[in-house]
């Protein structure tokens, strides 16, 4: 990875696309060596690599997956300055919302409610 961790981790993932493409190449190596013009001891040797390779790739794509997955588990919340007008209105879990914090907030008091939601 790069120094840019996170955002790395919300682009696409296309490393399924390299990781079909080693295996296509290690079944063809392996299914007929001469495509490639190679012995098929040698063949198998590549055929060899390139599922490892395929497999290398496709657990990358997966941790991508898997963080971009577990973006939807994280709580939302709202920062308001109208008070419970929002609340007399609409409820706020029509929004999607986790919570609405009301303005002016105590810094004690949101740091408390992130974690207790993030369950620290």
């Amino acid at each position: 990875m790069n120094e840019y961790e996170k955002e790395s981790l919300l682009r696409p993932p296309v490393e399924y696309y390299a990781s079909a493409n080693y295996a296509i190449v290690g079944v063809v190596a392996a299914m007929a060596p001469e495509v490639f013009m190679m012995l098929p001891s040698v063949a198998l040797t590549l055929s060899l690599f390139m599922f490892g390779m395929s497999l290398r790739r496709f657990l990358q794509g997966r941790k991508i997956t898997n963080y971009q997955n577990g973006l939807w588990k994280l709580p939302i919340y709202m920062l308001s300055s109208v008070g419970d007008e929002v609340n007399d209105n609409t409820s706020y879990s029509e929004l999607g919302l986790t919570g609405v914090l009301q303005k002016p907030i105590i810094p004690s008091l949101l740091v408390s409610t992130v974690k207790k939601k993030l369950g620290q």
